[in-house]
């Protein structure tokens, strides 16, 4: 197995600086940021006030007054402004990145020996991280996620690309990884569709149950106490291996049905 990288154009950052962070997002996140250090991220969600899912985030600690949460792009202003209406509040700095940052993905096999060579101690436990000015994030035993700094980036790619290897992938590739992890990243098109159990975030850790309030957790922990969500993420694989292109796909809301022909849900997202 080959071992991969590529920047990760269709993620971005916000930003939130202040002091006691984590505290505000305590009351905003479906995740328990107490647990977030410099050494630990988490992955979490924003929702609505009726427990619908805004962005699904990855919260990190970039300095002891700076935690960033990264998120899809197409959906980070809209996100960094609903913070931002409740941080100021607590005296919280919350914009959303404007080009300083980028997200470099790592996978395969040789992935740690590709952050050695960038500098970076790789970290070996999940969610973990590792760094300095760049910042690794352990995602699977063969895949990493890297924060870098804009004007770091040329240089990282560049060694990446020296390294016979390590081949240049693709996002397309790196999304159907996660989606064959069974990881599903709000778009733009799903803000608002679902709850967080429609798309398992309270089976993937994305949820906790014991940490308070915060924005949607009365509908969130009505579902996961006294009732039972009625439609559930699954992830499948086509019965051939000679799978056309991801662009080839059946479209969002193709029906998905059973060996009767019975309907028994609809397609969300298809990669290669």
């Amino acid at each position: 197995m080959r071992t991969y990288h590529c920047t990760l154009t269709d993620e971005s950052l916000i930003h939130l600086r202040g002091s006691n962070i984590a505290g505000f997002l305590q009351g905003q996140l479906t995740c328990d940021t107490r647990t977030v250090t410099a050494t630990q991220s988490l992955r979490g969600a924003l929702c609505n006030a009726k427990g619908r899912v805004l962005a699904d985030v990855r919260v990190v600690q970039l300095a002891e007054d700076h935690l960033a949460l990264r998120l899809r792009r197409s959906i980070a202003e809209d996100c960094a402004a609903t913070l931002a209406t409740y941080a100021r509040f607590s005296r919280i700095d919350c914009t959303a990145d404007t080009g300083q940052w980028s997200v470099i993905a790592l996978w395969g096999p040789q992935s740690t020996d590709g952050a050695r060579v960038l500098g970076l101690a790789a970290p070996e436990e999940p969610n973990a991280v590792a760094g300095g000015s760049a910042v690794c994030v352990r995602h699977s035993p063969e895949a990493l996620e890297i924060l870098v700094p804009r004007e770091e980036e040329d240089a990282f790619t560049a060694a990446l690309r020296a390294m016979p290897e390590i081949v240049e992938g693709s996002a397309d590739a790196w999304d159907a990884l996660e989606i064959s992890r069974g990881l599903y990243r709000i778009d733009r098109k799903d803000v608002g569709e679902f709850t967080p159990q429609a798309i398992n975030y309270d089976l993937a850790g994305l949820v906790s149950f014991t940490k308070g309030c915060y924005t949607g957790q009365e509908v969130i922990a009505r579902l996961h106490y006294r009732g039972q969500s009625k439609r559930r993420l699954g992830v499948f694989a086509p019965a051939t291996s000679d799978a056309a292109s991801a662009a080839d796909a059946p479209p969002r809301g193709e029906p998905v049905v059973d060996d009767s022909g019975e309907r028994v849900g609809e397609l969300l997202r298809a990669a290669r």
